[in-house]
């Protein structure tokens, strides 16, 4: 039966990006997947937003890396609230809830 949920939730996130369990916990879903996107951003982007490069200057290096450490940035922010919201409930308190 494991078998046939795994196919089920495959076929979904392939056809619709997403399976219905993710619905379910799309906080950290969400939390899991745009780090890493971000993250893979900054180490392959090939532009930045006008608005990193200096209006008199011609785009330097120093522009890209901007973009790079503010990805980076938002990226660790990410991280972060996922951390916070793994330690939110004591574990001991999972008993109580899932039992």
């Amino acid at each position: 039966m494991k078998i046939l949920d795994f196919l089920k939730h495959a076929y979904q996130r392939i056809k619709y990006g997403y399976s219905y369990r993710d619905v379910w916990s799309i906080d950290m879903w969400f939390l899991e997947v745009v780090p890493n996107m971000l993250n893979d951003l900054a180490k392959n982007t090939h532009g930045a937003p006008q608005s990193f490069f200096n209006d008199d200057a011609d785009e330097s290096d120093e522009g890209f890396e901007k973009w790079r450490d503010t990805l980076k940035l938002i990226a660790t922010k990410f991280t972060n609230a996922k951390a916070g919201l793994q330690i939110a409930v004591p574990s001991f308190l999972f008993y109580f809830i899932y039992s």
